[in-house]
């Protein structure tokens, strides 16, 4: 490709240089926004199993119920955790 356009070999480098570090950041900054996101995934399913269980344990609802309302309040839901109906 940079063979058709009449460059100086230096700046042929230095552009091959600069595509590679663009191409390392994108795939270091994807990495680290896909880590971020498998956390927030795995502390929300916590909270979901822990929550659902206080449920559970509590007699407040049934087993399909405290896990609806555990991921309703783990989600950002506006109901108390422990609340009853």
């Amino acid at each position: 490709m940079l063979d058709s356009i009449k460059v100086p070999n230096y700046l042929k480098d230095i552009f091959k240089i600069f595509v590679g570090i663009k191409i390392i950041s994108f795939l270091f900054i994807s990495a680290i926004e896909s880590y971020e996101e498998i956390k927030e995934l795995k502390d929300t399913n916590d909270c979901v199993e822990h929550i659902s269980e206080k449920y559970i344990e509590d007699d407040i609802y049934s087993l399909a119920e405290a896990k609806a309302n555990a991921i309703h309040f783990c989600n950002g839901g506006v109901k108390d955790s422990l609340s009853k109906k």
